[in-house]
């Protein structure tokens, strides 16, 4: 998949929480890219194909900062969304991910202080202000 299909297709997505994030925001705060042969330096063209059939796009708004990793196992890509510094880290702002080069939306769910499955909420989790926070039992549920 090309840097430039993955800057149309977050720009497709219509991404607006918590903040906007469109493909030119990933293009210009592009600042690493890291597959599965190691990393790529700058300068980035458009056309740098990255082959891993796994990709994760994530975004730091308040930096911002923006680094796409490749995967070649699915477990692995499911591992960074879902890890310390994956979408439920309270600096991470936008996580996209690409399977086979087209965007597959997820969800994520934890379980709360009482014991019920919930959906995961990046908004509330900035509008809360509480970091860390703990997010017991989290899954990811791909739609």
């Amino acid at each position: 998949m090309r840097l430039n299909e993955i800057s149309e297709a977050i720009t497709a997505l219509g991404i607006t929480e918590p903040w906007g994030f469109a493909g030119e925001d990933f293009l210009a705060t592009l600042e690493h890219i890291d597959t599965r042969d190691g990393p790529i330096h700058p300068p980035y063209r458009g056309d740098l194909d990255l082959r891993d059939p796994f990709l994760l796009v994530d975004h730091a708004a308040h930096v911002p900062s923006c680094g796409v990793n490749g995967f070649r196992i699915l477990q692995d890509l499911e591992q960074a969304i879902l890890g310390g510094a994956g979408l439920m880290n309270f600096f991470t702002t936008h996580c996209v991910a690409f399977i086979a080069g087209r965007a597959a939306p997820f969800r994520l769910f934890f379980r709360d202080k009482s014991g019920a499955e919930v959906v995961f909420d990046k908004t509330r989790q900035i509008d809360d202000r509480r970091y860390p926070k703990s997010y017991p039992d989290r899954r990811i549920e791909w739609l």
